[in-house]
């Protein structure tokens, strides 16, 4: 490998990241701007169960490929700064050590420049969970307990007949048993 190769290689697995970033800010300030949030979790869309399963999983699809590709291309820088250069293996040959040549070696980490050492840190403890974060940023909830209840007064358990309230009451479907023989009785 000619001398800086790596360099332009490292050079050119960061743009991937640095897109992605930027992807990730634009789609936030769209979220936070276009859709409501309550107690920071904000609603895409609210609607057909299916049509939510196929978005959910397309969705999550791309966020592995790309939290993938990130993970790769750290990855591949790591090993760039793991790898020891002339420099490093002369300094350690003449304190009588060894360094780990075309593997991943911690201990190469000791005779690394420390700004090396710290890039490399930064890279393996952050690559990670950034690819697990990422596929919690998108999930799905289901309405599975929606219920009506009604608001009554003492003459309705006397006979008196039930009246729809004037207020805008929403109604969600109807109890689950065993409350729902009670309800179908009222109606």
């Amino acid at each position: 490998m000619l001398k800086g190769d790596w360099r332009k290689t490292v050079a050119a697995a960061t743009c991937g990241p640095a897109a992605l970033l930027i992807c990730n800010v634009v789609l936030m300030v769209i979220a936070l701007t276009k859709y409501e949030s309550h107690e920071g979790i904000g609603t895409l869309y609210t609607g057909d169960c299916d049509l939510v399963k196929h978005w959910d999983t397309g969705l999550h699809v791309l966020i592995n490929v790309l939290s993938t590709t990130l993970l790769a291309a750290s990855n591949f820088t790591m090993q760039c700064l793991r790898s020891p250069t002339r420099t490093e293996v002369d300094y350690a040959h003449a304190r009588g050590r060894s360094l780990a040549i075309g593997v991943p070696s911690i201990r190469n980490l000791a005779y690394m420049k420390r700004r090396k050492a710290l890039l490399w840190a930064a890279l393996a403890f952050s690559s990670l969970p950034l690819h697990l974060l990422w596929n919690t940023a998108v999930f799905t909830t289901l309405g599975a307990h929606n219920f009506c209840y009604i608001v009554v007064d003492e003459s309705f358990f006397e006979g008196a007949e039930y009246q729809e309230p004037n207020s805008d009451v929403s109604c969600w479907g109807r109890p689950m048993t065993p409350f729902a023989s009670i309800f179908d009785a009222f109606q």
